[in-house]
């Protein structure tokens, strides 16, 4: 059998991606063939010509270009055009990735739980007692070793969430062969076709209970003010956002439960028609208030004295973007529950409190 996924399966090390999105295509997986290149510049990100499209990673400090603080880490927006592109069946995929063990070694936090619980204290007192905001998300990282890492592993590991996280907007693999990414994000950040916008604000987090769902738990899940008033807030975010590149604003769904393998969200859909580019619309779609907190700049400017790091791509974004001259399409994920994996096979994995 001689397709994308055979090439991909004999020489790891090289650049492609996998993709499942089941909001396109719940059958079917994505096999991306890449050229890799780098650029602090979302302009020139965009601006490569790729008869098949381009895939773009974007970190979280260009937040900056906006005006916004970020701690100046200088990563750059990975931008990848795509030279073939072909979709096999999920069941298909499943069956040739291998499945192979991993382990991993040296697993720690940049901050350790005391570390990271005062600084969540101090954060309460002095910010949001003070005013400075409603919410905020801080964020640690955590990392680790792969043991005896070869690239195949990676493939191992995104079989594994191909089996157990289905539901998630995007489950990717990405390896541009200095680095990878590996994630399942649950949260659609910006999407565009026919000129429609798209965002999809995220909030509310309820366990599934050790003895199963239950209508009680999902009623108190409901009717809990600190899980509404977050949600609230990030759809009201996100409202701002869309009222200044949709002329005649958007469009409210109703109130949805997403369910994970793990969790339970509740979520909005946002749409409206625009004229805006697609540069324009990663500009100011990022960051979302999902992973950063309310009043978004504030956020932005609190957290930067917090967090002893920069973000990296940690609550950026990974975007596809295709269509024609006439008709662009972005289809984009938040860059959460995901992991950065090394050349030499370490891992760095951003998480958030809220």
């Amino acid at each position: 059998m001689s397709d994308s996924l055979t090439h991909i399966l004999s020489q790891p090390h090289k650049p492609y991606a996998l993709l499942y999105r089941p909001a396109v295509s719940m059958d079917s997986v994505e096999i991306l063939h890449l050229t890799c290149g780098k650029t602090h510049s979302l302009d020139k990100a965009l601006s490569a010509d790729s008869h098949h499209g381009k895939l773009l990673v974007v970190p979280f400090c260009q937040v900056a270009k906006r005006g916004y603080h970020a701690i100046n880490d200088e990563t750059p927006i990975l931008t990848m055009p795509i030279t073939a592109r072909q979709s096999l069946p999920l069941s298909e995929v499943i069956s040739r990735l291998p499945d192979l063990p991993i382990s991993v070694t040296n697993t720690n936090f940049n901050l350790d739980d005391i570390q990271f619980g005062q600084r969540i204290s101090q954060l309460i007192e002095h910010e949001i007692g003070q005013g400075a905001g409603s919410n905020f998300v801080l964020h640690r990282k955590l990392r680790t070793s792969l043991v005896d890492y070869h690239p195949v592993q990676l493939l191992s590991l995104f079989r594994r969430l191909l089996q157990t996280e289905s539901s998630a907007y995007w489950c990717f693999l990405i390896n541009t062969g200095d680095e990878a990414f590996i994630g399942v994000s649950p949260e659609l950040h910006a999407s565009l076709d026919n000129g429609e916008m798209c965002m999809n604000p995220i909030s509310g987090t309820l366990r599934y209970p050790e003895q199963g769902e239950t209508i009680e738990a999902l009623l108190e899940f409901l009717t809990n003010q600190k899980e509404t008033n977050e949600l609230y807030m990030v759809v009201d975010e996100e409202l701002k956002v869309m009222s200044r590149l949709c002329e005649r604003g958007a469009q409210v769904s109703d109130l949805r439960l997403k369910q994970l393998s793990q969790v339970i969200h509740t979520e909005y859909v946002l749409k409206g028609k625009t004229k805006a580019s697609i540069a324009d619309i990663l500009t100011e779609t990022l960051p979302a208030p999902t992973i950063i907190g309310s009043p978004v700049q504030n956020a932005c400017q609190v957290i930067a004295r917090y967090e002893p790091e920069g973000r990296r791509y940690y609550s950026g974004v990974v975007a596809l973007v295709d269509g024609t001259h006439d008709n662009p399409r972005l289809d984009s994920a938040i860059c959460i529950r995901t992991a950065e994996v090394t050349a030499d096979g370490k891992v760095e994995i951003g998480v958030g409190a809220t």
